[in-house]
Protein backbone atom coordinates (compact mmCIF):
# COMPACT_ATOMS: atom_id res chain seq x y z
CA UNK A 1 0.00 0.00 0.00
CA UNK A 2 3.36 2.23 0.35
CA UNK A 3 3.99 2.24 -3.04
CA UNK A 4 0.76 3.19 -4.44
CA UNK A 5 0.75 6.32 -2.03
CA UNK A 6 4.14 6.99 -3.71
CA UNK A 7 2.97 6.41 -7.04
CA UNK A 8 -0.45 7.97 -6.15
CA UNK A 9 2.50 11.48 -5.15
CA UNK A 10 3.82 11.24 -8.53
CA UNK A 11 1.33 10.13 -10.96
CA UNK A 12 -2.11 11.37 -9.23
CA UNK A 13 -3.43 7.68 -9.53
CA UNK A 14 -2.48 4.26 -8.09
CA UNK A 15 -3.04 0.76 -8.97
CA UNK A 16 -5.91 -1.64 -7.63
CA UNK A 17 -4.59 -4.35 -9.23
CA UNK A 18 -2.23 -6.48 -10.22
CA UNK A 19 -1.51 -7.36 -13.90
CA UNK A 20 1.50 -10.04 -13.34
CA UNK A 21 -0.14 -12.25 -11.58
CA UNK A 22 -3.26 -12.23 -13.09
CA UNK A 23 -5.26 -11.72 -10.36
CA UNK A 24 -8.30 -9.37 -12.21
CA UNK A 25 -10.16 -8.31 -9.25
CA UNK A 26 -7.72 -8.76 -6.46
CA UNK A 27 -4.55 -6.93 -5.00
CA UNK A 28 -2.30 -8.32 -2.29
CA UNK A 29 -5.41 -10.80 -2.05
CA UNK A 30 -7.64 -8.04 -1.32
CA UNK A 31 -10.41 -7.01 -3.00
CA UNK A 32 -10.42 -3.23 -4.96
CA UNK A 33 -12.79 -1.92 -2.41
CA UNK A 34 -10.64 -2.52 0.34
CA UNK A 35 -7.63 -1.11 -1.73
CA UNK A 36 -9.29 2.04 -2.02
CA UNK A 37 -10.52 2.15 1.63
CA UNK A 38 -6.56 1.50 2.90
CA UNK A 39 -5.92 4.60 0.65
CA UNK A 40 -8.58 6.23 2.41
CA UNK A 41 -7.35 5.91 5.74
CA UNK A 42 -3.45 6.69 4.36
CA UNK A 43 -4.86 9.98 2.41
CA UNK A 44 -6.42 10.75 5.98
CA UNK A 45 -3.37 10.23 8.34
CA UNK A 46 -0.83 11.72 5.51
CA UNK A 47 -3.49 14.70 4.93
CA UNK A 48 -3.12 13.93 1.38
CA UNK A 49 -6.28 15.56 0.55
CA UNK A 50 -5.99 14.92 -3.50
CA UNK A 51 -5.63 11.09 -2.68
CA UNK A 52 -8.60 10.95 -0.43
CA UNK A 53 -10.40 12.19 -2.46
CA UNK A 54 -9.20 10.21 -5.35
CA UNK A 55 -9.36 6.78 -2.99
CA UNK A 56 -13.08 7.95 -2.06
CA UNK A 57 -13.80 8.20 -6.13
CA UNK A 58 -12.57 4.70 -6.63
CA UNK A 59 -14.41 3.57 -3.59
CA UNK A 60 -17.77 4.73 -4.52
CA UNK A 61 -17.44 3.82 -8.62
CA UNK A 62 -15.89 0.17 -7.24
CA UNK A 63 -19.23 0.13 -5.33
CA UNK A 64 -21.43 0.92 -8.15
CA UNK A 65 -19.20 -1.88 -10.51
CA UNK A 66 -19.04 -4.56 -7.46
CA UNK A 67 -21.27 -7.74 -7.89
CA UNK A 68 -19.84 -10.13 -4.61
CA UNK A 69 -21.55 -8.26 -1.47
CA UNK A 70 -19.41 -10.51 0.60
CA UNK A 71 -16.41 -7.76 -0.71
CA UNK A 72 -18.18 -5.04 0.03
CA UNK A 73 -19.02 -6.54 3.70
CA UNK A 74 -15.43 -7.42 4.15
CA UNK A 75 -14.38 -3.96 3.24
CA UNK A 76 -16.49 -2.08 6.17
CA UNK A 77 -13.61 -2.78 9.04
CA UNK A 78 -11.38 -0.94 6.99
CA UNK A 79 -13.82 1.78 6.36
CA UNK A 80 -14.59 1.83 9.89
CA UNK A 81 -11.55 1.06 11.87
CA UNK A 82 -8.66 3.04 9.65
CA UNK A 83 -10.82 6.47 9.83
CA UNK A 84 -12.03 8.36 12.51
CA UNK A 85 -15.46 9.03 13.00
CA UNK A 86 -15.40 12.33 11.98
CA UNK A 87 -13.84 11.47 8.04
CA UNK A 88 -17.35 10.88 6.44
CA UNK A 89 -16.23 10.37 2.67
CA UNK A 90 -16.16 6.40 2.68
CA UNK A 91 -18.92 5.99 5.76
CA UNK A 92 -21.44 7.79 3.71
CA UNK A 93 -20.84 5.83 0.83
CA UNK A 94 -21.07 2.33 2.27
CA UNK A 95 -24.27 3.20 4.52
CA UNK A 96 -25.82 4.14 0.82
CA UNK A 97 -25.10 1.09 -0.48
CA UNK A 98 -25.77 -0.92 2.34
CA UNK A 99 -29.32 0.22 2.14
CA UNK A 100 -30.00 0.07 -1.24
CA UNK A 101 -28.09 -3.17 -1.32
CA UNK A 102 -27.36 -5.23 1.85
CA UNK A 103 -31.18 -6.89 2.62
CA UNK A 104 -31.70 -8.61 -0.33
CA UNK A 105 -28.07 -9.85 -0.39
CA UNK A 106 -27.85 -10.96 3.01
CA UNK A 107 -29.87 -14.11 0.88
CA UNK A 108 -26.50 -15.67 0.84
CA UNK A 109 -25.30 -17.92 3.38
CA UNK A 110 -21.84 -16.47 3.17
CA UNK A 111 -22.62 -12.89 3.07
CA UNK A 112 -24.97 -13.54 6.29
CA UNK A 113 -22.26 -15.32 7.77
CA UNK A 114 -19.87 -12.70 7.31
CA UNK A 115 -21.99 -9.88 8.05
CA UNK A 116 -23.23 -11.32 11.63
CA UNK A 117 -19.25 -11.42 12.48
CA UNK A 118 -19.06 -7.99 11.22
CA UNK A 119 -22.61 -6.61 13.15
CA UNK A 120 -19.99 -8.32 16.23
CA UNK A 121 -17.35 -6.43 15.35
CA UNK A 122 -18.17 -3.60 13.71
CA UNK A 123 -21.22 -1.66 16.05
CA UNK A 124 -20.46 1.77 15.19
CA UNK A 125 -21.82 0.60 11.38
CA UNK A 126 -24.65 -0.64 12.26
CA UNK A 127 -25.75 2.21 14.46
CA UNK A 128 -25.29 4.59 11.47
CA UNK A 129 -26.97 2.36 9.53
CA UNK A 130 -30.56 1.98 11.70
CA UNK A 131 -30.07 5.63 12.01
CA UNK A 132 -30.15 6.62 8.79
CA UNK A 133 -33.25 4.26 7.48
CA UNK A 134 -34.77 6.56 10.64
CA UNK A 135 -33.85 9.52 9.20
CA UNK A 136 -34.29 8.36 5.16
CA UNK A 137 -36.89 5.56 5.02
CA UNK A 138 -36.96 3.49 2.17
CA UNK A 139 -40.43 3.50 1.62
CA UNK A 140 -42.74 6.66 1.80
CA UNK A 141 -45.05 6.72 5.55
CA UNK A 142 -47.65 9.01 6.81
CA UNK A 143 -46.42 10.59 10.09
CA UNK A 144 -50.17 10.46 11.33
CA UNK A 145 -50.17 6.92 10.38
CA UNK A 146 -51.91 5.77 13.51
CA UNK A 147 -54.07 8.66 13.29
CA UNK A 148 -55.48 7.53 10.17
CA UNK A 149 -55.61 3.74 10.98
CA UNK A 150 -58.13 5.23 13.86
CA UNK A 151 -59.73 7.26 11.50
CA UNK A 152 -60.84 4.31 9.11
CA UNK A 153 -61.59 2.30 11.95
Amino acid sequence: MVRRLVDCLYTGNYAEQITETGMDDQTDGISPLRVHAIMFALADKYLIKGLQTLSAANYAKALGQEPNICNFIRSLPDVYTLTPDSSRGLRNEALEFAKAKLVVSLSSPEAKDIYDDLAADIPDFIKELLDSFLQQPLVGGCHKCFDCILASM
